[in-house]
């Protein structure tokens, strides 16, 4: 009997070696790979062009999405990082919801297979090959851990 295909969820790495919160090492399944400008765009057009609303959701000024989003050479000025991190949240947040739910279902019904790096080894001289170092993990991953973790809050699709 074939097995069913497993999804694969994209690698992610420590943003430092050695780091060992949790949370950083998830996967993203889906990345919106879109510069702010762009993202800022999509958010009014969730928004059916409302700058006011989008400044509501981002917590900023009505004046400031306009800054944003100005089609005036020279005119437009970028946002800071806050407020580039507050437009990615909002964006994933709205970004293809339906996905999103298909994949967690997927995940929970066949299960998937986690990528991340460790840095582990044994107490051995330098240079050996048990010398510790970081390595990549990869493992399948059954739905009932998917279920688990989705019910606790610490994986999320986006």
């Amino acid at each position: 009997m074939r097995r069913p295909a497993r999804r694969h969820l994209r690698r992610v790495a420590f943003p430092r070696p050695g780091e060992s919160e949790f949370r950083q090492c998830l996967p993203r399944v889906l990345l919106l790979p879109l510069p702010p400008h762009h993202r800022t765009v999509l958010l009014l057009k969730a928004h059916r062009g409302s700058t006011r609303r989008v400044a509501a959701v981002l917590g900023v000024s009505q004046r400031t999405v306009q800054r944003w989003v100005t089609k005036k050479p020279g005119a437009r000025r970028p946002p800071g990082p806050l407020q580039v991190k507050a437009i990615e949240e909002a964006v994933l947040a709205r970004w293809q919801p339906r996905v999103r739910a298909r994949l967690r279902a997927q995940a929970e019904a066949e299960g998937f297979v986690f990528h991340t790096r460790a840095r582990f080894g044994f107490v051995a001289p330098a240079g050996s090959s048990d010398d510790p170092r970081v390595r990549w993990i990869t493992q399948p991953l059954p739905g009932e851990v998917a279920r688990e973790l989705f019910a606790g809050g610490l994986l999320t699709v986006r």
